[in-house]
């Protein structure tokens, strides 16, 4: 794995502080927040390690399901940080000595929490935990050296600051807001779970059944609508010709995937009108971007600063009706006394008391209703010495004022969580908006600062798609080996020239059927070699840079077409039916409709490939050309020697037709013609 970049001496030593403070940071706030709320009871030592070796694997329900797999995501940036942490102060221990020792770190810490909790109930210890901690401190680790690139360019931007910076900043966002989408991850397992789901309350056509009304739920969809405006940012062209469009489209299929995504959450909520304000929001974000390309974040400052004044009398009241002032009735001081008396200063004490879902939605939620106080106060051109203790001043008023508000409770947290949002974002905003500055010394000379690919998520999905195809070769029941030295072989070439791809693909396409040996055809060896192709190329290759992206009609047709399979798919699989043997195993079945619409999945992900490629210039026609060619050579070879041992290769009055390598020809259909007229 690559070292750091020869950076100048103080700019090296930013970023080990940087890390290290950050490590520090975590495991102060892991090990808190598993001892919450602190009540610890004496317990001699031999009853702790004695009840420690006997502590229960747990059958965890569905309503169980976010804590398990909270516990692992925690980990995930303690693995991360401390193989980022090695490589900082260790440049030339490589990722593959650095990883193992992060994860034995991460896990004697896992250990020492869990024993620890004997000490404070009502804390829960059971193997359950140990393994999604273990789990999320190995997914952590492996993330570092994929990351290692982007993150280098990331520190080259908050270094030279100004419109670099931002960029990064967006796309840290686009990813980290996609991930918290379907936070905390609890998928729905079984049959049983979805029709659970489809009977609540979490969804609705428009708009789900909110408990506290049409107002507060019309202000989420505002606030859902300004969360997306920085992916409409990143998205757009910077001199916004037919950008806007082009957002809008984009916006409404993240909306879809994420709300088709949500209702698979058990605790998700998924509703039709998220839809259109994702698509607002980014069409906004794209019909913004070519000022603020033009005049930087400056240009936003001076805009807000002259309309600070309206600005704050509309969100003054939104924040009070936020927390409850306009919503619950007040009561007497008696009361508010007696709320104060029962108040747990501690902070996170209240977090610990709800699920994680609800927990992440209080913490985002609190640090987004003070954001825009930070950000008025900055566009001002006040010092972070005023803005900051108004902020506070701010929360403490709203915090206080909830002891006079029926069934509101103070949380003392949220004084922490405000001012600490606003610090982080007055320093982001700051760097943003200094003029780009160049630092000597950012990258070495000759070294590359990272992976082909300036977009960190196929690298993140790169390791789970390759152990995938290693799992299921291993487990193929038809030539597993030879299947995994195939599957080898294509990666290997493909990572070494990612424009193979377009030819390997059509080239097996055809003859690459091993199910008359296997038995699987709902998932087969061609969609592993396709996604293990894909995942390589893609990491391997960057954006065209220059590329014109335009709304042609035929783009719009492919993306209502891309529409109404996923409706059409979605009203095969209803009413779910539960998961057993034969659910993959007969074209009657339901889930024959992922079958079908997998195979527009593909397309859709070849035609990505294929833009993406686009710097191979001529290249890609030939070799597209090549592997069809090989494909239609293979499959008219076979088809010759399918006719030799029936009849002979002169008879045609014989009452036989060939079925070529495709298996699927066993059912009907027009398959084998199909192909030899498109070949």
């Amino acid at each position: 794995m690559p070292a750091l970049p020869a950076l100048p001496a103080r700019e090296r030593m930013t970023r080990r502080s940087t890390v290290f403070l950050a490590w520090l940071g975590w495991l102060a706030f892991l090990v808190y927040g598993s001892l919450v709320p602190l009540d610890y009871v004496a317990l001699p030592w031999d009853q702790a390690v004695a009840a420690f070796k006997s502590i229960p694997f747990l059958k965890l329900g569905i309503e169980s399901r976010a804590d398990w797999v909270a516990n692992g995501v925690l980990y995930a940036p303690r693995g991360f940080l401390s193989a980022r942490l090695l490589n900082a102060w260790m440049p030339r221990l490589p990722y593959a000595v650095g990883i193992p020792l992060a994860f034995v770190g991460c896990a004697g810490l896992a250990v020492g929490v869990e024993f620890t909790q004997l000490f404070f109930p009502p804390r829960t210890v059971s193997q359950n935990d140990l393994m999604a901690e273990a789990i999320g401190s190995a997914v952590g680790a492996l993330l570092a050296p994929m990351l290692a690139g982007w993150l280098a360019r990331l520190g080259a931007g908050w270094f030279a600051g100004g419109g670099k910076l931002l960029r990064h900043l967006l796309e840290g966002y686009a990813v980290v807001y996609v991930l918290l989408c379907f936070f905390p991850y609890d998928l729905l397992l079984s049959g049983a779970e979805v029709q659970g789901k489809w009977a609540s309350g979490l969804w609705g056509g428009v708009l789900a059944p909110h408990e506290r009304g049409l107002l507060f739920a019309l202000l989420q969809l505002v606030v859902e609508t300004g969360l997306v405006l920085p992916i409409g940012v990143l998205l757009a062209r910077p001199d916004g010709r037919a950008g806007v469009p082009r957002a809008a489209l984009v916006g409404a299929a993240l909306g879809v995937a994420i709300e088709l995504g949500q209702f698979f959450v058990a605790s998700g909520v998924s509703q039709g009108a998220s839809i259109l304000t994702r698509a607002a929001g980014v069409a906004l974000g794209a019909a913004l971007a070519p000022t603020l390309a033009r005049g930087g974040v400056p240009v936003v400052a001076a805009v807000l600063g002259r309309h600070a004044g309206w600005l704050v009398l509309l969100y003054l009241p939104v924040l009070l009706f936020v927390n409850g002032w306009f919503r619950a009735p007040w009561q007497d001081l008696a009361a508010a006394g007696a709320v104060w008396r029962e108040l747990r200063l501690l902070p996170f004490y209240y977090h610990y008391w709800t699920t994680e879902a609800m927990a992440l939605y209080s913490l985002g939620s609190v640090a987004l209703m003070y954001l825009p106080a930070v950000v008025l106060g900055w566009a001002r051109g006040l010092p972070l010495g005023v803005v900051l203790p108004s902020v506070a001043l701010l929360t403490l008023a709203v915090e206080a004022s909830k002891l006079f508000l029926t069934g509101m409770r103070p949380d003392p947290t949220n004084l922490l969580i405000s001012t600490a949002a606003g610090a982080v974002t007055w320093a982001l905003l700051g760097l943003a908006a200094q003029p780009r500055r160049e630092v000597a010394g950012l990258v070495a000379p000759g070294a590359s600062p990272g992976p082909a690919s300036s977009w960190p998520l196929a690298w993140m999905l790169l390791p789970v798609v390759l152990a995938g195809a290693v799992l299921w070769a291993v487990w193929f029941p038809a030539f597993p080996w030879l299947m995994l030295a195939f599957l080898g072989a294509c990666a290997v070439v493909v990572w070494w020239r990612p424009v193979l791809a377009l030819a390997l693909i059509p080239a097996a396409l055809p003859v690459l059927d091993l199910a008359p040996w296997s038995g699987r055809f709902y998932w087969d060896e061609f969609d592993v070699l396709q996604a293990v192709v894909i995942a390589i190329a893609l990491c391997r290759t960057p954006p065209p840079r220059g590329q014109t992206h335009r709304l042609r009609p035929l783009t719009l047709a492919f993306a209502l077409l891309a529409l109404s399979l996923a409706v059409a798919t979605v009203r095969a699989l209803l009413p779910w039916q539960a998961i057993d043997l034969n659910s993959f195993s007969s074209y009657y079945s339901p889930y024959n409709a992922l079958r079908i619409v997998k195979g527009a999945v593909w397309a859709g992900l070849f035609v990505l490939l294929w833009r993406r490629l686009a710097a191979a210039g001529p290249a890609r026609g030939k070799l597209l050309d090549a592997g069809m060619a090989t494909g239609l050579a293979l499959t008219v070879a076979f088809v010759l020697w399918e006719r030799a041992q029936a009849v002979s290769l002169l008879d045609f009055g014989a009452d036989f037709r060939v079925s070529g390598p495709i298996s699927a020809m066993h059912k009907g259909g027009a398959y084998l013609e199909c192909w030899l007229a498109v070949a």
